[in-house]
């Protein structure tokens, strides 16, 4: 068995060894025993981008950022292997989608016009305008994107305002188009138990556990005090199915793994920090805590197939 932070580092000598074929096969062994690690999907993303599965890469991170609109990073992969595929009007899209959920982003000019509203509301949710971030994710939304993201954001700034019952009605709109989003399953599981619907909302929050065992969106959503944490797994180890090549042992040097591994928890802290886009929890009650460690079900073929983006 390995641990996850020696998963990480075990894939990234791999990759530094040039053995993209071992990284690829670890992290697949991985996602096997946990399919809803968003971070390992990421870097599995980068190795088919790098052994030039662009088509393949595409599919994952697409999938990716439908379960998790708000991981920034995969937005910018996903576009750079959709221009490696010939399509670079979708590519466009996603690239606008990651530059306005970074702080400060300035809008792609090549980007379809809905995504320059993302990036306003973006600004408008750091500095806390409601009002400005309702009408912006508005006017991203009347465009009508094949994408969750700007449903998302209006939920954010729905919350911002204080107005929870908007904020929940547009969850329950998202969670119908798009069911595999984590966090519109998250509002739709935190409703349900409020108002006493026991059975659905525990089997809304048990997928929710499954499709984000790092506890990445339910964050994100609840803030990292909310009730449900104890749901989440504290700790995530998995098998590999072949030994560590030579020349990635060498790559590892005195890091040199032993099964079962000895995870470091500083260096687990800096994988999860390097990864994860920092977002501000939608209630505003809830105090700073390092996520813990995500299981997700293979996204149908409907649901991961990459739609033409509506410009």
């Amino acid at each position: 068995m390995i641990e996850r932070a020696d998963l990480i580092r075990l894939i990234r000598a791999s990759r530094a060894a040039g053995r993209h074929d071992f990284a690829r096969a670890i992290a697949a062994d991985w996602l096997a025993a946990w399919p809803g690690d968003h971070q390992v999907q990421l870097l599995l993303g980068e190795i088919e981008v790098a052994q030039g599965k662009h088509a393949a890469a595409a599919k994952r991170l697409y999938a990716l950022v439908v379960a998790h609109p708000l991981f920034q990073q995969a937005y910018g992969l996903l576009g750079h292997a959709m221009r490696s595929s010939g399509d670079p009007n979708r590519a466009a899209v996603f690239m606008a989608c990651g530059r306005a959920l970074q702080s400060n982003g300035q809008p792609l000019e090549s980007g379809p016009h809905w995504a320059s509203a993302l990036t306003r509301v973006q600004v408008a949710l750091e500095n806390g305008v409601p009002n400005e971030a309702v009408y912006a994710a508005q006017e991203a939304l009347s465009a009508d994107p094949d994408l969750p993201l700007p449903t998302l954001m209006l939920i954010r700034a729905h919350m911002l305002a204080g107005d929870s019952e908007a904020a929940l009605a547009t969850a329950r709109s998202g969670h119908d188009r798009w069911p595999l989003c984590v966090p519109f399953r998250i509002l739709m599981a935190d409703d349900l138990l409020s108002r006493g619907e026991i059975g659905r909302g525990v089997e809304y929050l048990h997928q929710a556990v499954a499709d984000d065992p790092l506890g990445f969106s339910v964050s994100t959503v609840l803030g990292t005090q909310h009730s449900y944490r104890d749901l989440w797994p504290h700790k995530i180890q998995a098998p590999l199915s072949r030994p560590v090549p030579a020349e990635v042992s060498a790559t590892l040097g005195d890091n040199l793994l032993v099964v079962p591994a000895v995870k470091s928890p500083s260096e687990e802290q800096s994988v999860s920090s390097s990864a994860d886009p920092v977002v501000p929890p939608f209630r505003s009650d809830t105090q700073a805590e390092e996520p813990q460690d995500p299981v997700a079900h293979t996204p149908p073929e409907s649901e991961t197939s990459i739609p033409a983006a509506n410009e």
